[in-house]
């Protein structure tokens, strides 16, 4: 498969698991709900540390902030957060916050597939095959 087939196919893949956080993306959050999530994710919630790391990727309610989103993310990445795992591939295959570096997105990428995320195991195939 040709590097550009499976950037395209890397490509739907991030929306197909971008779709997964729709409910992280769609609504504009009060200041209040921020700061509910905040401490959620504080006191050690997995889910709300990813939600709270995506929202940071999107700009979501929260200045886009992609040191903050890395942060977040690792806290959850940390607790088997399949989605965390899998955004944090992302933000290392893009270099958004990080240095682009495909073998550490790969490697998240094989995390999140291990832990259950169909998404993560299409792109570790595909990054892996190149």
């Amino acid at each position: 498969m040709s590097k550009t087939m499976v950037k395209l196919a890397a490509s739907m893949a991030f929306i197909t698991a971008l779709a997964t956080t729709a409910q992280a993306q769609e609504a504009d959050y009060t200041a209040q709900q921020v700061q509910e999530m905040r401490q959620l994710a504080e006191q050690g919630e997995s889910f709300a540390q990813a939600a709270l790391g995506v929202l940071y990727i999107e700009g979501n309610s929260v200045p886009q902030n992609y040191a903050e989103a890395h942060k977040w993310l690792g806290r959850a990445a940390a607790q088997n957060e399949a989605l965390a795992q899998f955004q944090l591939g992302v933000l290392h295959y893009r270099g958004q916050g990080v240095p682009q570096n495909d073998a550490e997105a790969l490697a998240w990428f094989g995390k999140a597939c291990a832990a259950g995320l169909s998404e993560g195991c299409s792109i570790y195939s595909q990054l892996k095959i190149n």
